[in-house]
């Protein structure tokens, strides 16, 4: 049972997607409350996930019993959670039944619902999740709608001698499946299928693969040691510190981590020099890089961020300089939610004319045939187009530090060791065009550690603010508005207010990290709990930066109202308000925007079962009292407040709907 790099399973035709979209709206309208009131509640951040993978036959089973009893692990398995939810006689159990008589597949968000519903209700913090996932596509849903597995245990076993056991267990175990026509399909989809999920989780460095063939008390020897290692590699990586240092070809990326590591001992890894020793190795995942470079391909990036990550393993040591990597965001993303997120970032700036000149003079004697005229001109155009977003990206999130690389290389290292040493702060990135640094000085103190928050979005003149007024009066909220607290900072003077001034006058846009820092310190100022932020977050990046900053939030309340119902009101309101916006031209420019950029946002939300959408069509007070129902406590599924004011409360397993091509659900024996 070899392994490929890369494999993806394929995908549905035209007929089965249509089949899995009718699917998913049943059982979205029609499922079971308690599943979904439990898939909705918060894991603790401790939990730790292991998955079992083997083919049938393997003894799984057998070693999951005795996992169980050493380690107290939660033993959950995806087709018993299917089966008993059938057996419960729930409308999601009827719904699903159904679908499995016409010969249809459960969709994979259902089954994945159960297992984190089943995982909430636990009250653990350890399971063991047997025979999942069975796909590709069901590890990287798992791993969105949960979180990402630390182990993988796969069971190795011939087919020969899984083949046996079993025509051995059909002689008392009265399973129809137990039989060899069954047997050879079932190992057929084993192969096609799950034997890339191993390969996935052995290019991350979290898949120990252990034979299945000798007596399961040696067996389960192998898997002591395996989970004894992963606890150990867990501990390890939960304790170190991760630096990334970027910069473009040229800017003295290597000799700066040269001197880094030679002050403050951290552990230099080259994601560039692992891959070439891996090649070099002649290891069979060397071999298959190799072939893949030959070909002019790329090595898969979560091939990649395994070599790292066992790297980090084998060095034990604490703190982590990692260079020349994130080259792109895709890398940043995966890295975070593989490894674990940077602490700092490294970006070392320099014009191109400066790094080409040095390039081109380490040509001369290096021998290095990327040192060339032609070839530099190509990396720069890489770098400004995949790796400044990432710069990017981490200004944002106030852990870049922008350092020149023009001095010469000691007066650079002090700049470094400012930085190091926590002598320098974190800058905001700069407005485009702007050669200005706005700094937001942080609020002394922190968050309440228990702060909740709640977002309220919708269109202009959707009633936000009225109902804001009431939930605070209610619930005793602190309501903040982000655009109050923009326009507070330009009246008070100080040097971001008059940046932000000169910013909104040229009829630019402020810096969204500025805002972002602002909400911060009100939220920090007030010492309260609970926080209502009114018309924010108003695109895709500010409510992802916002929940890397500061923290997710708990709920969001969508106002729902009708263009032409909207503009009757702003214009109505602009008879006496005086605002310059409240005209039917500016009023129609304001649509188009929320349209395009916070519609977005709601649907996300939507996705992640956080989102209640409230009909703002009738009176404050029929509103307000939807608005109650969302807050109280009890109201746990996602509600929709019909344009009539009529409640609905969906009682199915909130989860993402289905994308234009969903990829294959899993299907039980």
């Amino acid at each position: 049972m070899g392994n490929a790099l890369g494999c993806r399973p394929q995908r549905q035709d035209n007929g089965r997607v249509d089949e899995q979209q009718k699917a998913r709206k049943e059982l979205r309208d029609k499922g079971s409350p308690d599943v979904a009131a439990a898939a909705q509640e918060a894991l603790p951040d401790n939990v730790r996930i292991v998955f079992v993978l083997g083919g049938p036959g393997s003894g799984k089973g057998t070693q999951c019993e005795r996992i169980v009893a050493k380690y107290g692990h939660t033993h959950l398995s995806a087709g018993d959670l299917l089966r008993d939810e059938v057996k419960s006689g729930s409308e999601l159990g009827k719904q699903c039944e159904a679908i499995m008589k016409e010969g249809k597949l459960v969709p994979m968000e259902v089954i994945i619902g159960l297992l984190r519903a089943a995982m909430v209700r636990s009250g653990g913090s350890s399971f063991l999740i047997d025979g999942f996932p069975r796909a590709l596509d069901q590890a990287e849903m798992f791993e969105r709608m949960v979180k990402p597995a630390e182990l993988v245990l796969a069971f190795d076993c011939p087919e020969e001698v899984m083949e046996a056991r079993l025509l051995k267990r059909g002689e008392t175990s009265g399973r129809s499946d137990d039989n060899t026509a069954t047997i050879r399909k079932r190992f057929e989809t084993f192969v096609s299928q799950s034997l890339p999920v191993i390969a996935h989780y052995e290019q991350l460095g979290k898949c120990h693969r252990i034979s299945a063939v000798p007596p399961p008390e040696e067996v389960f020897e192998a898997v002591q040691a395996a989970i004894e290692r992963s606890e150990a590699e867990a501990k390890l990586l939960e304790a170190a510190s991760v630096v990334f240092v970027l910069g473009g070809p040229g800017s003295g990326k290597g000799t700066q981590c040269e001197r880094i590591v030679a002050k403050y001992g951290h552990t230099h890894l080259s994601a560039g020099d692992l891959l070439r020793d891996e090649v070099k190795s002649g290891s069979e995942l060397g071999k298959q890089c190799e072939a893949i470079m030959k070909e002019g391909k790329l090595v898969p990036m979560e091939v990649i961020i395994g070599l790292l990550r066992a790297a980090m393993v084998r060095g034990g040591g604490s703190s982590f300089l990692i260079d020349g990597f994130p080259r792109a965001l895709d890398q940043a993303e995966m890295f975070e939610r593989m490894v674990k997120p940077a602490e700092l970032v490294l970006a070392f700036d320099c014009p191109e004319e400066v790094m080409e000149a040095r390039l081109l003079k380490r040509g001369e004697t290096s021998g290095r045939s990327d040192d060339n005229a032609a070839t530099i001109r190509k990396r720069f155009e890489t770098f400004v187009s995949q790796s400044m977003p990432v710069i990017a990206h981490y200004e944002q999130l106030g852990k870049c530090h922008r350092i020149s690389a023009i001095p010469a290389p000691d007066k650079v290292f002090e700049a470094v060791q400012a930085v190091v040493e926590g002598k320098a702060v974190a800058t905001l990135a700069p407005p485009p065009d702007e050669d200005v640094q706005m700094v937001v000085p942080l609020a002394q103190g922190e968050l309440h550690p228990e702060a909740l928050v709640v977002f309220v979005l919708g269109g202009p003149g959707s009633g936000k603010g009225t109902q804001c007024e009431r939930i605070v009066a209610k619930y005793g909220h602190t309501h903040l508005s982000a655009g109050d607290l923009l326009r507070d900072e330009v009246k008070s003077g100080s040097q971001v207010g008059k940046q932000c001034e000169t910013i909104m006058k040229e009829g630019k846009l402020v810096p969204m990290e500025v805002t972002i820092a602002l909400l911060r310190n009100a939220m920090v100022r007030s010492g309260a709990k609970d926080f209502l932020i009114d018309g924010f977050p108003r695109a895709m990046d500010q409510a992802l930066a916002f929940e890397q900053m500061i923290k997710p939030c708990r709920m969001v309340l969508a106002f729902d109202c009708r263009e032409e119902v909207m503009e009757a009101r702003l214009l109505k309101r602009g008879e006496t308000s005086g605002r310059s916006d409240d005209n039917a031209a500016t009023i129609r420019k304001r649509f188009e925007t929320f349209v395009s950029q916070s519609l977005p946002v709601i649907s996300h939300y939507e996705q992640l079962g956080k989102c209640h959408r409230i009909s703002a069509v009738p009176p404050p007070e029929q509103v307000f009292a939807m608005v109650c129902h969302v807050l109280e406590p009890t109201a746990r599924a996602s509600l929709t407040i019909t344009s009539s004011g009529q409640l609905q409360q969906k009682q199915g397993l909130e989860v993402e709907p289905a994308a234009e091509v969903p990829a294959p659900a899993l299907a039980f024996a």
